[in-house]
């Protein structure tokens, strides 16, 4: 029964360690390139990415060689996305997790106790103050608080099974089922419930009861390895007695479901260290999928419905747009952070690339122009300037752009290519 403890709150979240941003405007003369702001990968962000993109394939996987009876390979799969992913995490979270540290569970108690005697109605406080003082070692202080809020608020599915979850981790395994099922009764769709009532029974050697409440908990949650790895064992075990289970379970969505709490969460990161957005951008392609960029851009239109003047998130919400194949959208972001700055260097070198693949080669030589103007001497900004104006028909201007080019970096191969072909067309 050890595993209910898995379905605890979680801690929560230390201070934000954030860095100041930097908008890309200082322009240093006689560079090569253009300054990128790209942070390296820290390997623990890299690492939680891959992770967390791994450890849906294993649930996948895992569900089909369930369904196919397969129970102890079933079980195999689950186990790896489960100590992969272990608490089931968003994507939103877990990056946001690389993000944070963690808090004292002493001082977390004492700050809910506070809302607590202000509003002894205050469920969510009450419940984060008992769970705050089990993780402080105090157990039947714990206990207590959720019994006195039950007093007053019999028919609260969270405190039903928040109770039931502490006794069962005490052992007190007849109590915590009846918490379990009352539970269950207020509210039926309660996933953690069927999960700890299905465990019981386990424990009662009654596989087929849990196989019963493990398949309703993953029929609302597909993609919990932690109740796929259960359910496979269940399911097991209820063969193994005689009493074979038929399942024919869904696969989980390709994509989570939006977790609101780890969004707002991200965006509040990103609103304070929009830089942490290049850490997320310079993820190797091959590392990460779709998702992790409709997960950023989501975050970050959350963060600019509290800052919507914040130029440097409209230009990282430009290039995650970039990224997912809405160029205009991207342009539309990118023109806004501008507005909003127009000394945001990489904010209008982005557009003139964006401007260039839209073939607008004279709105994207404007705004080469513009960085040039801003006293930005970058070899590599001369020689999209030069590939500009060649697309437009200005070829005296795109040779004076190349050899501008060289002129800060005599080695640039692909100037020198450039001017070269220039010269005998």
């Amino acid at each position: 029964m050890n595993e209910i403890k898995t379905y605890c709150a979680k801690d929560e979240a230390g201070r934000i360690d954030a860095t100041d941003s930097n908008n890309g405007a200082s322009c240093p003369p006689n560079e090569t390139s253009p300054p990128t702001g790209r942070r390296s990968v820290p390997r623990r962000l890299l690492h939680r990415v891959k992770a967390y993109f791994e450890s849906k394939d294993l649930i996948r996987r895992g569900v089909c060689l369930l369904n196919a009876g397969k129970y102890e390979q079933a079980g195999e799969s689950f186990s790896r996305a489960a100590s992969i992913n272990p608490n089931n995490d968003s994507l939103a979270s877990l990056l946001a997790a690389a993000y944070l540290g963690q808090s004292k569970p002493d001082a977390a108690a004492e700050q809910f106790d506070q809302v607590v005697r202000r509003q002894p109605d205050n469920v969510t406080a009450r419940i984060r103050q008992a769970l705050s003082l089990w993780s402080g070692g105090h157990e039947r202080e714990a206990v207590q608080l959720l019994r006195d809020g039950l007093a007053q608020a019999p028919d609260n599915a969270e405190l039903q099974f928040q109770l039931g979850t502490l006794l069962a981790s005490m052992q007190q395994y007849e109590e915590a089922e009846v918490r379990f099922a009352q539970t269950l009764a207020i509210d039926r769709d309660h996933v953690e419930a069927s999960v700890s009532l299905g465990l019981c029974y386990g424990a009662r050697e009654r596989p087929r009861e849990a196989v019963k409440y493990l398949q309703r908990a993953h029929q609302r949650r597909s993609g919990d390895a932690g109740i796929g790895l259960l359910l496979a064992q269940a399911v097991r075990a209820a063969d193994q007695k005689g009493e074979p289970a038929h399942l024919r379970l869904s696969l989980p969505p390709t994509r989570e479901l939006e977790d609101d709490d780890g969004i707002q969460e991200l965006s509040r990161i990103i609103a304070q260290d929009p830089d942490f957005v290049d850490a997320l951008m310079s993820v190797p392609v091959d590392d990460v999928n779709e998702e992790l960029y409709a997960t950023l851009l989501q975050t970050i239109k959350a963060a600019l419905e509290h800052q919507p003047e914040h130029a440097e998130l409209q230009y990282h919400c430009g290039r995650v747009l970039d990224r997912l194949g809405q160029t205009e959208a991207a342009i539309a972001a990118n023109e806004r952070a501008v507005q909003l700055n127009p000394t945001h260097t990489r904010a209008l070198i982005d557009l003139a690339k964006l401007y260039q693949r839209t073939d607008r080669t004279a709105d994207a030589a404007e705004r080469l122009e513009q960085v040039v103007s801003m006293g930005c001497d970058y070899a590599d900004v001369y020689y999209m300037l030069g590939n500009v104006h060649r697309a437009g028909g200005r070829i005296e201007r795109a040779g004076e752009a190349y050899r501008q080019a060289l002129s800060i970096n005599h080695a640039y191969e692909d100037a020198q290519k450039a001017l070269a072909s220039l010269e005998m067309s």
